[in-house]
């Protein structure tokens, strides 16, 4: 009789501390949500016309891709990370990537 509620009491406490975990794990999910949640803070509308604003694919932002991107060929080429790098340092990418992402994403 006493061996059936020492299993009875095992049984039990493995359940609780199985619920416990469960619960830990929880909270940990979250806290990591809350933590690194980043649409919750942030102004959609000014970023949209902020990216609509500044993205330009015109003049002289054209030509430095134009020729970043012959001088990034031409790296590839001969097989030179340094004028690979280079290329990447004067590329005016950014603002065309970033209307890509948002073209996207609305």
């Amino acid at each position: 009789m006493e061996n059936t509620n020492n299993n009875q009491s095992f049984e039990n406490s493995d359940n609780t501390s199985n619920k416990d975990i469960k619960g830990i794990w929880a909270n940990i999910q979250q806290f990591l949500f809350e933590l690194l949640d980043f649409r919750q803070n942030t102004d959609s509308k000014g970023t949209i016309e902020d990216i609509k604003d500044n993205i330009s694919m015109k003049g002289h932002t054209a030509w430095v891709l134009i020729f970043s991107i012959l001088i990034a060929s031409i790296g590839l080429n001969i097989s030179s990370p340094a004028v690979v790098i280079g290329t990447m340092l004067i590329s005016p990418l950014m603002g065309p990537i970033l209307g890509v992402g948002l073209s996207y994403w609305n």
